[in-house]
């Protein structure tokens, strides 16, 4: 969020491509981090289902 709001405070376009760089990485690692939750919570559903079963 921190990094959208200083990209839309910055309407340059030098700033915009300095901007980039560190904003790149950082979406990287956002979606690298949603999966890993979400394997977590596939391996309780998988338990219950065992349990269930």
């Amino acid at each position: 969020m921190a990094c959208c709001a200083t990209y839309h405070n910055r309407p340059n376009s030098k700033n915009k491509q300095t901007q980039t760089l560190p904003v790149r990485p950082a979406l990287t690692e956002i979606q690298t981090v949603p999966p890993i939750p979400r394997r977590r919570f596939r391996t309780p559903e998988a338990t219950t289902k065992s349990h269930a079963t």
